[in-house]
């Protein structure tokens, strides 16, 4: 009986996610998230999706407070890598906290991405991850024009590649991009 007025308290806090003052769909999204219950998952995640970006990356852990369950459900939902890169790029975020390695295949699809942020989740879960089978595509992506993508995959080849990857790591000490440079001289 107790299961059933609180799931039933929880409906009632769904339409909050709409809410016009963001402190008030802020808390409802918290709270359902704390049932740990994916029935509310969908609507949790759709409010994450319409924030902005960098909005987005502060709310993960409202997401994350699901639960590790949440990224086999996420990865269940999407069907093809042309459909909603925010959620795409939100589940690589997912991989890299709960270091989920059955993601490989679908990370290593990702990095083909025109969407530099969700190249650049899939780096971050990837260098997570630390799976030395993801070192080759990683190291493609130092020729990648924009300057945040070769930090994230200098980045990554330093947890990925151990020695393998000295001589690229000392390659990028010679980026045009400084912080790539550092990145690279960190990672060495």
């Amino acid at each position: 009986f107790q299961k059933m007025a609180a799931r039933q308290v929880l409906m009632e806090l769904l339409p909050l996610l709409e809410d016009l003052h963001p402190f008030v769909s802020l808390a409802a999204a918290r709270t359902l998230a704390r049932s740990r219950d994916l029935v509310y998952a969908e609507p949790v995640l759709k409010w994450v999706v319409g924030q902005d970006s960098y909005q987005q990356d502060r709310l993960m852990g409202i997401l994350q407070t699901f639960g590790p369950q949440l990224v086999p459900w996420m990865r269940f939902r999407l069907h093809s890598f042309q459909e909603s890169l925010a959620e795409w790029r939100l589940l690589a975020l997912m991989a890299a906290s709960h270091r989920t390695a059955d993601l490989l295949p679908d990370l290593l699809q990702l990095l083909d991405s025109s969407d530099e942020e969700v190249i650049v989740a899939a780096l971050k879960a990837l260098g997570a991850i630390g799976n030395p089978d993801a070192f080759k595509a990683v190291s493609q992506q130092l020729k990648h024009a924009s300057a945040p993508v070769r930090i994230h995959a200098v980045r990554a080849l330093g947890a990925l590649g151990g020695p393998m990857a000295m001589g690229l790591l000392v390659e990028a000490l010679a980026d045009l991009a400084f912080e790539v440079r550092r990145t690279a001289a960190q990672s060495l």
